[in-house]
């Protein structure tokens, strides 16, 4: 608390007679942590003070008056007058001129110092911050302007982020784009239950086309038997189709724990059905009866796809929702890294156009992600779904305008390149299923790579992501996404079938 005081007190001496300098993101993965106002104060006044001292006041003046000042504020601090302080730096931070200059250079290296002070000894931390003082100390006017604007924005992008903690459907979503983290023992088991499942439909999907014809072949006498057979094995399709959206939502880390419960119930409910339906065709003794329990288990296929439908857009409009404020970040890390371009002194008036499309396509998915919210909470299903596709597509937009974004700033040099890799650097593997087949996106280190697999089994598409990339097959299932399109549509039209 002593030290809080002491750095208002000096803040108060600063602000009658010098502008406050804006407040930065961090500063570096390692060592540019997130600063208070009140240690940024600290470290421009300590810097701008001894400036302001005149003639006529000797340091031992200075020094005595700060004391009494320290004492004065430790009453008003009782009475808030810390915290307007602290709103009233935010609020003239924002005053500093594009073109004053030395402004710029000064907030700048005020804040690198702030980090520097963190650093320990002879680490690579300060060695980092020591050569980036010095790069903004013979910062051109030119690039002390470029600088500033990617500061700025820098900062509004962060106050997207802020207001994203308040978002209805955003706010359970970090830095990584997950509303839950989940134990990479607990993911495996959930995938390969869900692989296990995969088989299992399969396989019951075969027994039914067998069992349709043997009922279609049977005598009257038979029918009653291979009809309970036939209707057995259409149940078995419609649990193990309903367990795989249970082992979906055991691996999907886009949603919170209270609104997978709530699809787990709803799932649970027609597992139920299936199960009563169950008994009651083992216990059936004549077609008639048999009859209506084919028309109650149509009923229930129909319920399932019309549930499944909404459970499986939720889950991916979740997906969605965590890759929007994912990609939130990661423009807070693209400006970051045109800043630090400035810096060295290099060009970004290529990348700046393509970082704003970038932030526009981010900006058009979240609006659809919330109208595709919106419509499913509204039961309007496939309205909801086009408007998931919209999202889907400028997402697909967005990653492909950081391609070329990356592409940019690669070719600026090696300093570009080291900056991007210290903000941005991200391991990612990608495969999109549908019609049969797997779209895979590989973007793992120096390997970047697209190609397609006329295959839909995980393993065998894992196993051909080992063999192209050299990767271990362990880290590629730790990295490794997969989406399937529509996959839980053609599934149960299959079972109604």
């Amino acid at each position: 608390m002593k030290k809080l005081f002491a750095v208002l007190v000096l803040a108060l001496l600063v602000m009658s007679a010098v502008p406050v300098f804006a407040q930065e993101t961090e500063v570096s993965a390692d060592s540019e942590t997130s600063v208070e106002n009140s240690d940024e104060t600290k470290v421009e006044s300590e810097t701008e003070v001894r400036t302001e001292t005149t003639s006529e006041e000797t340091k031992e003046e200075t020094e005595v008056k700060d004391g009494e000042r320290r004492t004065r504020l430790r009453e008003e601090m009782k009475d808030g007058a810390g915290e307007r302080l602290n709103l009233e730096i935010r609020e003239r931070v924002r005053d500093i001129s594009a073109k004053d200059f030395e402004a710029i250079r000064a907030h700048h290296e005020a804040k690198l110092r702030i980090a520097l002070e963190r650093c320990s000894e002879n680490s690579e931390c300060k060695v980092d911050l020591e050569k980036r003082l010095a790069l903004v100390a013979r910062l051109s006017d030119k690039d002390a302007e470029r600088l500033k604007r990617h500061l700025d924005s820098s900062e509004e992008v962060r106050e997207e982020i802020e207001s994203l903690k308040k978002h209805r459907e955003l706010k359970e979503f970090d830095e990584e784009g997950k509303a839950r983290h989940l134990a990479a023992a607990r993911l495996r088991e959930a995938k390969a239950k869900h692989e296990r499942l995969e088989k299992e439909f399969d396989e019951a999907k075969e027994r039914i086309k067998d069992a349709r014809d043997r009922l279609r072949d049977a005598s009257d006498e038979e029918k009653v038997e291979h009809g309970k057979e036939y209707l057995s094995h259409v149940l078995d399709a419609v649990e193990d189709h309903l367990n795989k959206i249970l082992a979906k939502l055991d691996e999907s880390e886009h949603l919170t724990e209270e609104q997978v419960a709530e699809i787990k119930a709803d799932v649970n409910v027609r597992l139920k059905a299936a199960a009563d339906l169950r008994v009651r065709a083992e216990a059936a003794t004549t077609r008639d009866e048999l009859k209506d329990l084919a028309s109650e288990a149509k009923d229930l296929v129909k319920d399932v796809k019309e549930h499944t439908k909404k459970a499986s857009g939720r889950i991916l409009t979740h997906r969605f929702g965590g890759i929007i404020v994912q990609s939130k970040h990661l423009a807070e890390k693209l400006e970051k890294t045109l800043a630090r371009m400035a810096e060295h002194g290099l060009d970004t008036s290529k990348a700046e156009p393509l970082v704003d499309e970038f932030h526009s396509l981010i900006d058009s998915a979240q609006k659809n992600f919330e109208d595709a919210l919106a419509k499913f909470k509204a039961d309007e299903t496939e309205a909801a779904r086009e408007s998931m596709e919209k999202a889907k597509n400028d997402l697909k937009e967005a990653r492909n305008t950081l391609r070329e974004i990356t592409k940019e700033i690669k070719a600026q040099g090696r300093d570009a390149a080291e900056s991007l890799e210290e903000e941005t650097e991200e391991d990612e593997i990608e495969v999109e299923i549908e019609d049969g087949i797997a779209k895979v996106e590989v973007e793992v280190g120096d390997i970047e790579m697209e190609f397609e697999l006329e295959t839909t089994n995980e393993d065998d598409i894992i196993a051909e992501i080992v063999a192209r990339t050299g990767l271990s097959e362990e880290r590629v299932r730790g990295i490794v996404e997969f989406e399937f399109e529509d996959e839980s549509e053609e599934e149960s039209e299959e079972d109604e079938e």
